[in-house]
């Protein structure tokens, strides 16, 4: 009821912490994931990026295979997050329409 209503919210704000932690994870899972199975030096690259270092590297065409590389493992995370997505679409559907 009412007198409840703040232990409700409560639980709720805290499922979406928890959710966006362990979905945040896991794309970063599968974003270094698929990095590592094409290419250990891109991991390196993407890290450096990402601590904002200098990158070490060769010339510009390793540069543009590390990008390539780089952008297919998005367009895995993509997939990914869409797939998540669509489970958690179907999920919502098989909730019961009750009112509390």
């Amino acid at each position: 009821g009412p007198l409840r209503l703040g232990e409700a919210a409560a639980s709720v704000q805290f499922s979406r912490s928890i959710g966006a932690g362990l979905g945040t994870a896991l794309v970063a899972t599968v974003l270094f994931g698929a990095l590592a199975l094409r290419d250990p030096e891109a991991v390196q690259v993407l890290s450096a990026l990402v601590h904002r270092t200098p990158a070490t590297g060769g010339g510009t065409i390793a540069s543009a295979l590390v990008q390539a590389e780089i952008r297919d493992a998005f367009r895995a995370v993509f997939v990914a997050i869409a797939m998540f997505s669509t489970v958690g679409f179907v999920l919502a559907l098989t909730n019961p329409l009750r009112r509390i």
